[in-house]
């Protein structure tokens, strides 16, 4: 079972997300802006993460950079 965060401002397509990937066992973490993305990595590391690249509050880049602080070690 891998948790997969997904990032996007639209419910409608983080429903799209689960719906088609749910039933394989996986855990959710759904954002819908950057602090919501910042709080839910304060948590813990997904297996994968899934994003807007201009997510509300937090472009590509700055979600790269935050996941890489917190969790890529030299």
């Amino acid at each position: 079972m891998s948790t997969i965060l997904i990032a996007v401002p639209r419910d409608v397509v983080a429903r799209q997300f689960v719906a088609t990937l749910e039933p394989e066992g996986h855990v959710f973490v759904l954002c819908e802006n950057g602090d919501a993305v910042r709080e839910a990595l304060s948590h813990e590391m997904p297996d994968l993460v899934i994003a807007d690249v201009d997510l509300p509050g937090m472009d590509a880049f700055e979600l790269d950079y935050e996941v890489a602080v917190r969790f890529v070690k030299d």
